[in-house]
C-alpha cells in the first residue's frame, strides 16, 4: 500500500504540473490588463490569416510571444522559420517602435497596428536560418528577394561566432527559386545550402521535381535563371560576389526554365524525357539522345538545329566574382563544394585571393578568370554532369 500512496502523489503532481503548463501556454494572463512574466502567448505563424501581419495583438497576453510557423497553414506551406519575439507598443513619438514600415521580415514584425514584435533567436552562434526571413525552399515559391534581403540584414546584424570568421546564412536545405532577383553576396557573409559534394537527385537528372509530383527531385539547390539581367551584349551573372571576403559553399546551381522560356533547362528536363512528347514524359525509363543533345544546345554558344543563333542560356554566367564588367573587387573570395550546371559559364571573375574548391561544373565554359595573382584551385572538375550519366 505504501508504494501505490507513493504512485499516486507522483500521478497527482504530474497532472498538477501539466495542468499548470497547459493553462499558461493557452491564456497568458491572469486579468485583461496584466501579463505573466515570461509566459509565452502561442501565435501560429508570422503571415497568413492568423499571423502577426493580419492581427492586432495589443493585449498584454501578446507581450511575449512564440511563433510557431513563418508562413500560415496551407498545403504547400513549410512549418520552419518560427521563434520567440518580444513586443514593443507602438509610440509615434518614442523610439524604437515609433513608426510603420518598420517590419524587416526577419528579426522586427509589426501588426495591425504596427506594435513592433523583436525576434529573440536570429543569428544564433553567428547563424542565420534565411527560413526564418520567409524562405520558402520549396522550389514552388520565388525565393529570390526574401533570400536577399536576409544576407543583408545577416551583415548588418550578426556577430559572427568565434568560430566562424563569418556571418553564415543557410537556406534551410530545400530548393531556393529565383528567376527574378540577382542574389549579390554581402562582404563577410557566407552563403550556405548545407550539401557537401551537392548532386542531383540521381544521375543526369537535376529537375526540381519527381515527374507528375511536387516532391523534390534535388535539395540543397538555387534554380535560377539564367537569363537574370540580361540585356543586349551585357550578361550579369545570377549569383555574384563582388564584396571582400565573402564565401559561396555547400550549393547546387540549376539553370531554371524561366517560366517556361527556356524549355529543355536542366530544371525540367533531362536526357530520358521523350523529345516527341510534350513536357517531360520519361514513363519509357530510357535514355533519349536527342534530349541530351535539347539540352546541351541550351547552353551551346553554337548553332544547331533546335537554336539557329545559339542557345537561350549560352551567354549566361552562373557565378561571378567581383564585377564581370569591370573585372574589380570580390577580393578574398572563395566558392566550395558547389556544383553548377547548365550555364554558358559556370564561373567568371577577376578578383585577386580567389579560391576555388571541390566543384564540378557542366557549363559550355567552366572557368573563365582573368586574376591578377594566381587563384587557390584544388578538386575543381569539369564534368558531362547532365548527359554523361545513365541516370
Amino acid at each position: 500500500m505504501r508504494i501505490s500512496f507513493l504512485w499516486l502523489l507522483v500521478w497527482v503532481g504530474l497532472l498538477f504540473t501539466a495542468g499548470l503548463k497547459s493553462a499558461e501556454a493557452a491564456d497568458c494572463h491572469s486579468t485583461p490588463t496584466t501579463a505573466i512574466d515570461g509566459c509565452r502567448t502561442v501565435v501560429p505563424s508570422i503571415d497568413g490569416a492568423n499571423g502577426v501581419r493580419a492581427r492586432d495583438l495589443s493585449d498584454p497576453a501578446y507581450t511575449y510571444i512564440s511563433i510557431t510557423c513563418y508562413h500560415g497553414e496551407s498545403p504547400d506551406s513549410i512549418c520552419a522559420g518560427g521563434g520567440d519575439f518580444d513586443r514593443v507598443l507602438f509610440d509615434p513619438l518614442n523610439s524604437p517602435c515609433n513608426a510603420t514600415g518598420l517590419d524587416n521580415g526577419a528579426t522586427l514584425i509589426q501588426d495591425t497596428q504596427h506594435n513592433c514584435f523583436y525576434r529573440k533567436n536570429f543569428g544564433l552562434n553567428g547563424v542565420v536560418d534565411a527560413r526564418q526571413c520567409g524562405v520558402w525552399g520549396d522550389g514552388i515559391h520565388e525565393d529570390g528577394a526574401l533570400l536577399l534581403n536576409c544576407m543583408k540584414i545577416a551583415a548588418q546584424t550578426v556577430t559572427p561566432a568565434p568560430t566562424n570568421a563569418l556571418a553564415v546564412v543557410t537556406t534551410g536545405g530545400g530548393v531556393i527559386l529565383d528567376n527574378d532577383t540577382q542574389l549579390s553576396l554581402p562582404g563577410n557573409v557566407r552563403l550556405t545550402c548545407g550539401a557537401t559534394n551537392p548532386s542531383s537527385g540521381g544521375g543526369n537528372d537535376f529537375r526540381i521535381f519527381k515527374t507528375g509530383t511536387t516532391n523534390l527531385n534535388i535539395s540543397n539547390a538555387i534554380v535560377i535563371n539564367p537569363q537574370l539581367l540580361a540585356s543586349g551584349t551585357t550578361v550579369e551573372a545570377p549569383i555574384q560576389l563582388p564584396n571582400k571576403s565573402s564565401i559561396f559553399s555547400d550549393c547546387l546551381v540549376v539553370a531554371s526554365d524561366n517560366g517556361g522560356a527556356f524549355p529543355y533547362a536542366p530544371s525540367i528536363w533531362y536526357p530520358k524525357c521523350d523529345p516527341t512528347k510534350a513536357g517531360c514524359d520519361d514513363s519509357a525509363g530510357k535514355t533519349f539522345i536527342r534530349s541530351a543533345i535539347l539540352e546541351y544546345s541550351a547552353f551551346n554558344p553554337n548553332k544547331s538545329i533546335a537554336y539557329p543563333t545559339g542557345g537561350p542560356a549560352s551567354h549566361s554566367i552562373a557565378i561571378a566574382v567581383g564585377d564581370p564588367q569591370t573585372e574589380k573587387g570580390g577580393n578574398g573570395t572563395t566558392i566550395r563544394d558547389v556544383t553548377v550546371v547548365g550555364f554558358g559559364t559556370c564561373v567568371k571573375g577577376a578578383a585577386r585571393d580567389l579560391t576555388l574548391e571541390d566543384c564540378r561544373f557542366d557549363c559550355s565554359t567552366a572557368l573563365d578568370l582573368k586574376t591578377p595573382d594566381v587563384p587557390f584551385i584544388s578538386n575543381v572538375r569539369s564534368e558531362r554532369l547532365l548527359s554523361g550519366s545513365q541516370g
